[in-house]
């Protein structure tokens, strides 16, 4: 029984992720039932309502797109036809007009309970715990912001008036030096939203 049921989990983690990744809403309306609860890095909890809404947010916006998101090390224990799974997971969200920004990673630990309803494995309960911010990344992303702002502003020292600036796209591209590539993750639209989510 206990192995089934660890297949079962591992098949339903693997079809939540592409669920994710493609932007699959009918699929998570399936996996999530009625008494759905998530609890977020806060601590607060969001209901089924609330989680659907965040992930059409994120299937409906024009400035980022979930490049993948992975359950890893996904350990599972069974009660009758009950799961509880452990697992680690990294999502990566990228800016739709910079496409040579680094992509946002989150990394979070994520126990999450499961029980077959219906006939189909259904997530019941999940909570987020998010790990610290990779080092190294945050020194590749300041490097990356700073190297990309001595380039506009060597541009910006010819005299164009603002409405040339804004013509050619450096201003744009200023706006971008500051929101996507830098280690400042939580000012990027992706990473709000899914705070938004986890903080409800």
């Amino acid at each position: 029984m206990s192995g089934r049921v660890e297949r079962e989990v591992h098949a339903f983690l693997a079809a939540f992720d592409h669920a994710i990744a493609t932007r699959d809403i009918a699929f998570l309306e399936r996996a999530f039932p009625d008494d759905y609860v998530m609890t977020g890095i806060s601590g607060r909890k969001s209901d089924r309502a609330q989680g659907l809404a965040f992930f059409r947010h994120e299937g409906d916006s024009t400035s980022y797109r979930m490049v993948s998101i992975r359950h890893e090390q996904v350990v599972v224990r069974t009660v009758g036809t009950m799961a509880v799974a452990t697992t680690a997971y990294t999502s990566q969200t990228t800016p739709i007009d910079a496409s040579n920004a680094e992509p946002d990673s989150y990394t979070a630990r994520h126990p999450e309970v499961l029980e077959k309803r219906r006939g189909r494995r259904m997530l019941i309960a999940e909570q987020d715990t998010e790990q610290m911010h990779d080092d190294k990344l945050m020194e590749r992303q300041v490097a990356m912001a700073g190297r990309e702002y001595h380039a506009v502003v060597q541009r910006l020292r010819s005299g164009r008036s603002e409405a040339g600036l804004a013509t050619s796209g450096d201003l744009a591209a200023i706006v971008r030096v500051f929101l996507t590539n830098t280690p400042a993750r939580p000012r990027t639209e992706a990473s709000v939203a899914r705070r938004e989510r986890l903080s409800i």
